[in-house]
């Protein structure tokens, strides 16, 4: 045929390009056989051939499109590449412009729709391509129609539960030593059935997983067909959540098993263990989470309780330090003979600190705000017998020290 060529890659896994431009992108199907409208390669990187398009118009009123898919020949992945650039002309008029990808960037190969850059009828089409391996590229004009989720869906297929069950006892029966198992990357599998999507964390209600997928562990349908509908990285799509291996929707199937398990488990069981003859039951607590769990006090619920009879915080040290003056109307009035003891101001806390400090060297704390200042007053001239003293007021002579 046209694609016999020498490829050195394994044969046996090697796929023709038509059947991979088929199979490429799921969401927008490959309209019937002969939905197929140009197929070549590049053997050269100039490239013209001519397309008749006598129903357009219909396929534009249907949404269909017209879309242009290129891979390398020499590949066995069916994922879309471009070259390194490309320019593609319609009827003279350039329509579509592949750049090379930016410095230290990788560029998102994506098919392009061309059914707004042709017209009904015939068309002349020029393909202009740069690459150090232009020879390797092969392209297609495909007319495409998209499909919904429910048309997707039609596509996965089913695993009864007789085979289902019989498929779970073979992956427990054949499960690798954990010691010496080598470097081979393998789906490796446990005893446990995990319950919940890893798409979207919820409970299963559709189990699907892939054909050859060697995991108990399945996804939602309805959330593996959405996620890979939203992905913007087209060759980045239809990858098992659970292996990472290619899964287009004919490459599922629906676990009656799985289902089973589903049905006959409590909606809060987030796991079940799997018996070697196929049996199941919930897992139990750990331990630790039993010990924890009688540690908690009766009344909480293990959350932090903030203690709010607590002493308030110390004020700033700068506010702290800061003398505290009374108002002169409310300082007592003294006697010619003195003040007595009882009607002696009360010495300011802060003033009271360093001689109890001195006397208690031992309790010093290693931070301690700077001393308070004390107030000096010059005393007037005494009064005459029988008056009252002069209350004190600050003047000239009011003077603040450090010292002791």
């Amino acid at each position: 045929g046209a694609f016999d060529l020498p490829c050195s890659h394994d044969r046996r896994a090697f796929v023709c390009p038509a059947c991979r431009f088929r199979l490429m992108d799921p969401l927008n199907a490959v309209e019937g056989p002969k939905g197929m409208l140009k197929l070549a390669l590049m053997t050269h990187p100039h490239l013209e051939f001519t397309l008749d398009l006598p129903e357009l118009r219909q396929w534009r009123r249907d949404g269909c499109e017209v879309e242009l898919r290129m891979l390398r020949v020499s590949s066995p992945k069916v994922q879309h590449a471009w070259p390194h650039t490309l320019r593609l002309f319609a009827n003279g008029h350039e329509i579509l412009t592949v750049n090379p990808p930016e410095d230290g960037h990788k560029r998102r190969d994506v098919p392009q729709g061309l059914s707004a850059g042709l017209r009904h009828g015939l068309n002349t089409l020029s393909v202009r391509a740069e690459d150090e391996r232009v020879g390797d590229f092969a392209l297609a004009l495909v007319h495409t129609r998209p499909l919904g989720l429910p048309e997707l869906a039609a596509q996965v297929g089913s695993c009864n539960e007789p085979a289902a069950s019989a498929r779970v006892r073979g992956l427990l029966g054949r499960q690798p030593s954990p010691v010496g198992a080598g470097e081979e990357v393998v789906c490796l599998s446990s005893n446990t059935l995990r319950l919940h999507c890893p798409i979207t964390m919820d409970r299963v209600e559709d189990p699907v997983r892939g054909r050859s997928c060697e995991h108990l562990q399945c996804f939602g349908l309805q959330a593996y067909l959405a996620s890979n509908r939203q992905m913007r990285a087209f060759n980045n799509r239809w990858q098992c959540p659970v292996c990472s291996q290619v899964l287009r929707p004919p490459d599922l199937c629906r676990d009656a098993y799985v289902l089973r398990v589903l049905a006959a488990t409590p909606h809060e069981v987030e796991e079940v263990a799997i018996g070697a003859d196929g049996s199941f039951r919930s897992r139990e607590p750990l331990a630790e989470e039993d010990d924890d769990a009688a540690s908690t006090p009766a009344g909480g619920s293990g959350a932090l309780e903030l203690d709010i009879t607590s002493p308030a915080p110390a004020r700033h040290a700068r506010e702290a330090a800061t003398p505290s003056l009374m108002a002169l109307d409310q300082l007592p009035l003294q006697s010619a003979e003195g003040p007595a003891k009882s009607e002696r101001a009360p010495t300011p806390r802060l003033a009271r600190e360093p001689a109890r400090l001195a006397r208690e060297p031992d309790r010093r704390p290693e931070a301690l705000p700077p001393p308070a200042k004390r107030l000096h007053v010059a005393p007037g001239p005494p009064g005459e017998p029988g008056q009252l003293p002069r209350v004190p007021v600050f003047s000239d002579t009011l003077e603040i020290s450090d010292d002791d």
